[in-house]
């Protein structure tokens, strides 16, 4: 192998291993730095989240306990704590309640937990709400309403009202829906979502957003079903496309009711395509810079060849003339490093090979012409 290739292929092997060193190095820390302010904006977004979800549940609660001292609510309490009070008249008391409160449900209930007037579903008149007796009062929580067309998550309040010594109950709530996501100031490449598990098994019209229905939900169903068997806060990176620029890392953030079962989820997304944009020109640059060199490499190496193979080449060739025959051989000297001081050297000792030989023709000269006088004497 030539040294100009020798030289070549060593220069590019460090400007390879330098150039993709530099740039994993630039990859890897801005990756880290990124996920430190994606993590921030999430905390952020989780924390405006949980603010506003007890801002509106002690917003229920105070509605509640307006609700409470209203004039019809006492009229009725008073009318059913006497003997034989008949709450069949109060059946469609709830729902102008809720309207003035602006509550999405409303339920009106007895001392044992049965209903006597439900705003979303005037039809469970009579029904027995057991879990009511030992429901946190005054203290808002999320609850599972049951409606005529399915299920619905919402903040809830209980209210007690005693007289004499008869007890009645308002449940009220307001859904945990599009509208509080839209609530949210979200950072830029980032939204909120929410799953509200009121069926057994993933449905993907249980996922809510501020723009209504997402594309390609079923997408999700694994890292729902992952918060459902854990129960608790998990996260997961989401490709939507074949293009790693699509993807979408989710935090979640399990929602749970009085009992422990969570009855919603929180998923915060955040694109991850400013990232794989930015590595991406990283790889790029490296990649013109890496050519740059290589290109630099070459011609320094040439160089570096030429200043240093092309004296040696002389060298050989001086070399060989000698070997021929050719004494006084000479290199020219262009430099004074090593390769100079090795060319003088060269050129002192054929200087003294030529000297050497003239002396030795003298020398054969004087015996010749001393042969030849003592063969005349003789």
């Amino acid at each position: 192998m030539r040294l100009r290739l020798k030289l070549f292929l060593i220069s590019a092997a460090l400007v390879a291993i330098s150039v993709v060193a530099v740039a994993w190095a630039v990859s890897a820390t801005t990756r880290r730095a990124y996920e430190r302010v994606e993590r921030t904006h999430t905390d952020a977004l989780v924390a405006q989240f949980e603010q506003e979800y007890n801002r509106r549940g002690q917003g229920v609660s105070e509605r509640i306990a307006a609700i409470k001292g209203t004039e019809s609510v006492l009229r009725m309490v008073v009318d059913l704590s006497r003997p034989g009070g008949d709450a069949s008249p109060y059946v469609n008391e709830a729902a102008p309640l809720a309207t003035s409160q602006q509550l999405d449900f409303l339920d009106l209930l007895s001392g044992n937990g049965t209903i006597i007037s439900s705003a979303s579903w005037s039809a469970r008149f009579g029904y027995k709400e057991n879990w009511v007796l030992s429901a946190p009062v005054g203290q808002p929580f999320l609850r599972l309403w049951d409606l005529p067309d399915g299920n619905a998550v919402a903040l809830t309040a209980v209210a007690v009202i005693t007289l004499r010594d008869k007890t009645f109950y308002l449940v009220g709530g307001q859904r945990l829906d599009r509208q509080f996501l839209a609530s949210l100031a979200l950072p830029e490449g980032m939204r909120a979502l929410l799953y509200l598990n009121t069926t057994p098994s993933f449905a993907p019209a249980n996922l809510v957003s501020t723009s209504g229905g997402i594309d390609q939900p079923e997408r999700l169903a694994p890292l729902i079903d992952q918060v459902r068997q854990q129960n608790r806060a998990v996260s997961a990176s989401i490709g939507w496309t074949a293009d790693p620029a699509s993807a979408e890392t989710f935090y979640t953030l399990p929602l749970a009711g009085p009992d422990g079962n969570w009855l919603a989820v929180l998923l915060v997304g955040s694109s991850q395509r400013y990232l794989v944009t930015l590595v991406r020109r990283i790889r790029l640059s490296a990649l013109l810079v890496g050519a740059g060199g290589l290109l630099i490499g070459l011609a320094l190496s040439w160089w570096a060849a030429s200043r240093v193979a092309r004296p040696v080449l002389e060298l050989a060739e001086g070399a060989r003339e000698v070997a021929a025959g050719r004494w006084d051989a000479r290199v020219e000297i262009a430099s004074k490093d090593e390769v100079g001081e090795l060319a003088r050297s060269f050129n002192q000792m054929t200087g003294q090979l030529v000297e050497q030989r003239e002396r030795l023709v003298q020398a054969e000269r004087v015996a010749a012409w001393r042969e030849l006088a003592a063969r005349r004497a003789h």
